[in-house]
């Protein structure tokens, strides 16, 4: 005698399965797996920048019984790892897929622009491949790269025009800053106004190194502030990461920004400056700002700084020091849970979290001031830390009560 498991036990059991391949298989069984597994199996799809991973993707649109169940769709450059990082040198990896990639391109900006026939899709993840530049007229990889990334954005925008959906995820990463017209279009800046998480982590070029250009200036200047204006109702987690220092020469600007419902926060090198607003940023949400995360960023500060005796005198000349700063989120972050604080480190492995013009000017006054900066900062970073752990197990250890 056969005994089926009702469906409702099925689903439970492949919501358990790690290996989506596994799924796969499963679905093959009998008509009772297929119709349990089909949900799970085809939640989230992934595509690389190969023509067959691509030709896969557009032929799951076309069967209806798969295509209302994706809920995902994840983009990943052929090479980097789930992180945005490079397996692969550049030309290595051009050797690898030079034969594909054109045919690749196609195809994939045809299958982007049919993500309307997705009816319940949430959520868009884009991984663009780390090493490149923002040139155009250099190489092959350069123009490959960029052909690539304009292609998807504009084949989106293409399709957001046939049917808005409902996205409430939405990740651009290693976005090259040269040709991101799709991005303020109608189409696209609508479907910004539903988004409840949002990543973007743009790329300098060269990486690691700052340079102000007219296509930089536009990015963070106008562009960001565009982009991030439409989310403002319904936004909860905000991710901005960047390789390079961004400070106030970009134009980028907090002032004009609030987010009711902001619970996560993630600044990656951003420079503290008070013209482009980012602890006024965060102070605006000190009552829904559960995570906060600031990933070596830095505060430009005169020198003046270590040489202060008293810390009440920074106030009075109108200067900060993370001190300040730590002390001042300690007191007025009232609902953080949770902290974390990756700090800049120079070439011999110490924190360094000012970013000077001329640090020699410290050893020629006075060799232990930066020591001394750097015990103070420090110390109010534990305290900050210290607050942040004693609220969180409160709140957990109320929950657990409940």
């Amino acid at each position: 005698m056969t005994i089926y498991l009702p469906f409702e036990i099925l689903a439970a059991i492949f919501e358990k399965v790690d290996n989506v391949r596994d799924i796969w298989h499963l679905r093959t069984a009998n008509r009772a797996f297929c119709a349990a597994a089909t949900p799970i199996a085809f939640r989230n799809l992934s595509v690389i920048t190969t023509k067959r991973s691509a030709q896969n993707l557009g032929r799951l649109f076309d069967v209806p019984d798969i295509a209302d169940h994706v809920r995902q769709v994840t983009f990943h450059d052929t090479d980097p790892d789930r992180r945005g990082i490079a397996i692969f040198p550049e030309g290595l990896r051009w050797q690898l897929v030079k034969s594909d990639i054109t045919s690749a391109v196609r195809k994939l900006a045809s299958s982007f622009s049919r993500v309307h026939q997705l009816p319940r899709l949430e959520t868009i993840n884009l991984t663009f491949y780390p090493r490149y530049g923002n040139r155009r007229h250099t190489n092959q990889q350069d123009r490959s790269s960029l052909t690539l990334q304009s292609s998807i954005l504009r084949a989106l925008s293409s399709s957001f025009n046939v049917r808005v959906p409902n996205l409430t995820t939405l990740s651009l990463h290693n976005l090259r800053i040269l040709d991101l017209s799709p991005l303020e279009s109608p189409p696209f800046q609508t479907v910004l106004t539903t988004l409840r998480h949002f990543e973007l982590s743009p790329i300098c070029d060269p990486p690691g190194q700052f340079a102000v250009d007219d296509s930089w200036a536009h990015f963070w200047g106008t562009l960001c502030s565009r982009m991030l204006a439409p989310m403002q109702h319904s936004l909860t987690e905000l991710t901005l990461h960047n390789d390079a220092d961004v400070n106030a020469l970009s134009g980028v600007s907090f002032a004009a920004l609030c987010f009711p419902s902001l619970c996560v926060l993630s600044l990656k090198m951003l420079v503290f400056e008070p013209s482009e607003g980012a602890q006024n940023f965060i102070l605006r949400h000190a009552t829904t700002l559960v995570r906060l995360e600031l990933l070596k960023c830095k505060l430009p500060t005169d020198p003046i700084i270590f040489f202060i005796p008293y810390p009440s005198l920074f106030l009075s000349l109108r200067v900060d020091t993370w001190e300040c700063i730590w002390d001042c989120f300690a007191a007025k972050l009232t609902a953080l849970l949770s902290l974390r604080v990756d700090e800049s480190h120079d070439e011999w492995g110490s924190e360094f979290r000012y970013g000077l013009q001329d640090i020699s000017i410290l050893a020629n006054r006075d060799p232990y001031a930066f020591a001394r900066r750097e015990m103070a900062d420090a110390a109010a970073l534990r305290r900050l830390h210290m607050t942040v752990a004693a609220r969180s197990d409160e709140v957990h250890g109320a929950e657990g009560c409940t």
